[in-house]
């Protein structure tokens, strides 16, 4: 799964970003979350929460970013719904 800065939206901004991103990849695990990093999508920091779905709304997963620089990220996921 390769990461598309076209999918990612910042659709709320205050102390914590609300982010989402959309992928016509299969979501199988949530390994490419490793990808939003400050490289990729430049603005996220640590706090944000990200809202990714897959384009046919079959898997959604929410998740917190809990650490950031430019290579990487870590994050706590709160939900996967399947």
């Amino acid at each position: 799964m390769a990461f598309a800065s076209a999918g990612m939206n910042c659709v709320a901004v205050g102390p914590r970003k609300l982010w989402i991103y959309n992928t016509d990849d299969t979501m199988t695990s949530l390994l490419f979350h490793a990808q939003y990093n400050t490289a990729n999508v430049p603005g996220m920091s640590a706090g944000d929460i990200v809202l990714t779905s897959h384009a046919t709304h079959t898997l959604l997963s929410l998740i917190t970013i809990t650490a950031i620089n430019a290579a990487t990220s870590t994050f706590a996921n709160y939900a996967a719904l399947t």
